[in-house]
C-alpha cells in the first residue's frame, strides 16, 4: 500500500537532508519473525535482514498453497532461484553492538537463496540472482530452464525488495528517478520518476504432470543482454527488447491470438509505447521486464466440489481434545458447546482431556463430545475460509450437518447430539443389544440375517452395520467368520442402535428437539440426507431441520450409500470429526481420484499439526 509514513531507518541516516520522498509502498510486520519454525537460532535470526526472513515465510507458504506438506521436498532435487537486488540493511547492521559476526551472514544476497535451500533440505542448483529491476524473472528464465533440461524436476522462484538502504534512497533521489509526488505515471508527460516500493513474492515451478495445483502454465522464458550503448549503461535498448519478444514468441510457435494482457516495468523508458505497438501487432500476451520475457497462460482451473463428511459413534477416543484446545477457534466454540451442557451436569472439557476411556462409556459423554468437537471444527474451517459445497453425516454425524445448515446455535447443535444419550437412558432402552461391522452388500447381508438382527446402516455397496440382541450378533459375527466373511462386533454400550430396540426413545427425542428449535428452518440442497432411502426422498419429514427429521435419524436405518452415490470422482472429502473413522470405508467404495482429508486423528502425535497440514492440502 502506498502512504506517506515514517522511514524504515534511522532519522540521523544521510536522507534526512537530501528531501527524499516520503510516499512510498511498504510491508507491514517484517519485524515478526518465527526464527524457532525455521530452526535458527535466535541471536542469528536478530542479525538476518528482513529481506531473508519475509522469503522463508512465504517459500513455506507457497508449499503449502500447492498441495504439500512441506516435508515431502526434503532431499528432492528441487532449485532455488531468488531475485534481489543488493542493497539491503547491511550498512545498519554492521554498525550494531554485539553482532557476534552474524551480521556477515545475515545480510549477504548469496545466503538468501542458500538458507532456503538448506532449511527446506532441497539438493538442487541455489543462487540469488541481481540484474537490478529484472531479477526476479531472470530468477524464473534460470529456473525455467533447468526444468526443461531435465536438471530439476521443481523450482521455488522468489523475489523480495524491502527499503532498507537510506544511500540507495538518496542515490536515486539525487539522480531525479524518484517521482516527488511519491506517483508512478509512466503513461503521462508529466510523469517525473517512480515510487520505491516493497514487495515479496514466492512461487513454486513444476512439471504439468506433477503439480497438484495448477494456477497457470509457463509457455516460455528467456533473456538478453544490450551490449554496450552509446547512451550508457542504465538506458535500456528498444531494438534487444524488441528482439527478444519477437525470438521467444517465436520459438514456442504461439498463436498471435492469444493475447490477453500485458504487464508492463513501471519505470519504462519513452519508447514503452513503440513496444507495446510491437506487441499488438504480433497479437501477443508477454510479460515484460528490463531485458527477460516470460509468456504464461491462464489454467482454467475447474472448481473441485468440497464435501465435508461428518461422522457418528466409533470416532470418540479419550484425550481427543488435548490438542485441538490450543486452537483459539476451536477452544472458543467448544466452550459454548460444553456451556449448554452445565445444567444437565456435563462436564464436557473433562471429558474430552480425560485420558480415562471408561468416560467415554456414557452414551451422553460419548455423544455430546463427538458433536462438540465436530462443531468446533466446523468452525476451525470456516476461520481458514473453507466452506463445503455440500456436506452429509452418518448416523450422529448429521448433528453436524444441523449445525454447519445454519439457523442453529453451536448450542442448541450440542443439544440435539446430547439429547440422542439422554433420551436414551430417560426411556429406559435396553441394554441388551450389540452392534457390528460386516463386509458385505445390503442386499447380500438381507438375505443372510438371522431373526432379531437388523441392518442399522448402509455404510457402502460393500459395507454395513448391524443391530440387534446381543447373543443373536454375536452368533450371526462368528457364522460369517467361519464362512471367510468379514465381521466384526463394535462397541456400543450394550444399546443396538438404529433399531426396534431404541425405539422408546423416538418420541422423547422428537420432543426434545422440538422445544429445543420451536421453529425449524428448511434443510440446504447442500445437506445430502443418509436419514431417508432414495424411494423416500421426498418424505415431507425430511425437508426441516426438526425434531421429526432427528428423530427419525436415530431410529431408523443409516442409508449412507446414497450419499456415496452423489460423491463426484473429483471431489475433496474432508471428514470433520474427531477420528477419521469413514475415511478408510470412503476411500475403498470411491477411490484413489477423490482427495481424502482428515482434521483429527486418534494415532497422530499432534493433532494441531495434523489438522493444519490436511488444510494445508
Amino acid at each position: 500500500m502506498l502512504k506517506k509514513e515514517p522511514i524504515r531507518y534511522y532519522e540521523n541516516t544521510c536522507t534526512s537532508t537530501y528531501n527524499t520522498p516520503k510516499r512510498t509502498g511498504k510491508i507491514n510486520g517484517v519485524e515478526n519473525f518465527d526464527a524457532s519454525f525455521f530452526g535458527i537460532p535466535p541471536r542469528l535470526a536478530n542479525f538476518i535482514e528482513p529481506r531473508h526472513r519475509i522469503v522463508f515465510e512465504t517459500v513455506f507458504e507457497a508449499m503449502v498453497d500447492a498441495g504439500y506438506n512441506p516435508k515431502e521436498f526434503r532431499g528432492s532435487n528441487m532449485g532455488v532461484f531468488v531475485g534481489c537486488s543488493n542493497f539491503g540493511a547491511e550498512e545498519i547492521y554492521s554498525d550494531a553492538d554485539n553482532t557476534f559476526g552474524y551480521s556477515a551472514f545475515g545480510c549477504v544476497i548469496s545466503q538468501l537463496a542458500n538458507r532456503i535451500s538448506f532449511c527446506f533440505d532441497l539438493k538442487g542448483p541455489s543462487f540469488t540472482i541481481d540484474t537490478a529491476c529484472s531479477s526476479s524473472f531472470y530468477a524464473l528464465a534460470n529456473a525455467v530452464n533447468a526444468i526443461e533440461s531435465g536438471r530439476i524436476d521443481a523450482a521455488i522462484v522468489a523475489a523480495v525488495n524491502i527499503n532498507f538502504s537510506p544511500n540507495q534512497i538518496k542515490s536515486f533521489n539525487l539522480l531525479n528517478v524518484l517521482s516527488k509526488e511519491g506517483k508512478s505515471k509512466v503513461f503521462s508527460a508529466d510523469r517525473d520518476g517512480y515510487v520505491k516500493s516493497e514487495a515479496v513474492v514466492t512461487i513454486l515451478l513444476q512439471k504439468k504432470t506433477a503439480c497438484r495445483r495448477l494456477y497457470a502454465t509457463v509457455l516460455g522464458a528467456d533473456v538478453n543482454c544490450d551490449g554496450y550503448k552509446s547512451e550508457g549503461i542504465s538506458f535500456p535498448s528498444k531494438e534487444f527488447q524488441s528482439s527478444l519478444i519477437k525470438s521467444v514468441f517465436e520459438s514456442k510457435n504461439l498463436n498471435v491470438n492469444d493475447v490477453d494482457y500485458v504487464e508492463m516495468h513501471g519505470t519504462e523508458p519513452p519508447y514503452l509505447l513503440d513496444l507495446l505497438n510491437l506487441i499488438w501487432d504480433m497479437q501477443k500476451y508477454s510479460v515484460l521486464g528490463t531485458n527477460p520475457l516470460k509468456e504464461i497462460q491462464k489454467y482454467d482451473t475447474k472448481k473441485r466440489p468440497i464435501w465435508f463428511i461428518y461422522s457418528g459413534m466409533g470416532s470418540q477416543w479419550s484425550g481427543m481434545g488435548k490438542d485441538l484446545m490450543k486452537l483459539d477457534v476451536f477452544r472458543k466454540t467448544f466452550k459454548k458447546c460444553a456451556n449448554a451442557l452445565r445444567p444437565y451436569n456435563v462436564d464436557l472439557e473433562k471429558v474430552i482431556l480425560s485420558d480415562d476411556p471408561s468416560v467415554l462409556d456414557d452414551i451422553v459423554n460419548c455423544f455430546s463430545s463427538i458433536a462438540a468437537v465436530s462443531i468446533a471444527l466446523t468452525d476451525v474451517l470456516k476461520s481458514f475460509g473453507i466452506e463445503a459445497d455440500y456436506f452429509a453425516g452418518h448416523s450422529l454425524g448429521e448433528t453436524g450437518c444441523a449445525y454447519y445448515n445454519g439457523g442453529i446455535t453451536a448450542e442448541q447443535a450440542t443439544l440435539i447430539g446430547f439429547a440422542r444419550g439422554y433420551t436414551t437412558l430417560q426411556a429406559k432402552c435396553k441394554q441388551n443389544g450389540q452392534m457390528a461391522a460386516v463386509g458385505l452388500g445390503k442386499d447380500e447381508c438381507l438375505s443372510l440375517l438371522p431373526e432379531g438382527v437388523y441392518i442399522a446402516c448402509v455404510n457402502g455397496f460393500k459395507n454395513v452395520t448391524v443391530s440387534g440382541e446381543k447373543t443373536k450378533v454375536k452368533e450371526f459375527v462368528e457364522d460369517l467368520t467361519n464362512r471367510g466373511i468379514f465381521a466384526r462386533l463394535v462397541p456400543t454400550a450394550n444399546y443396538a442402535f438404529h433399531s426396534k430396540y431404541v425405539s422408546e426413545a423416538v418420541p422423547i427425542l422428537k420432543d426434545f428437539v422440538d422445544k429445543l428449535i420451536p421453529n425449524p428452518k428448511p434443510r440446504s440442497p447442500k445437506w445430502i440426507s443418509s436419514s431417508w432411502d432414495e424411494d423416500d426422498s421426498e418424505n415431507p419429514l425430511s425437508k426441516l431441520n426438526s425434531g421429526d427429521y432427528h428423530a427419525h435419524n436415530y431410529g431408523n436405518t443409516v442409508f449412507f450409500d446414497q450419499v456415496l452415490k452423489q460423491i463426484p470422482k473429483d471431489a475433496i472429502l474432508i471428514e470433520v470429526s474427531p477420528h477419521a473413522l469413514l475415511t478408510p470405508i470412503l476411500r475403498r467404495e470411491l477411490g484413489p481420484d477423490i482427495t481424502y482429508l482428515s482434521l483429527a486423528n486418534r494415532n497422530s502425535q499432534d493433532n494441531v499439526q495434523h489438522l493444519l497440514s490436511n488444510i494445508g492440502k
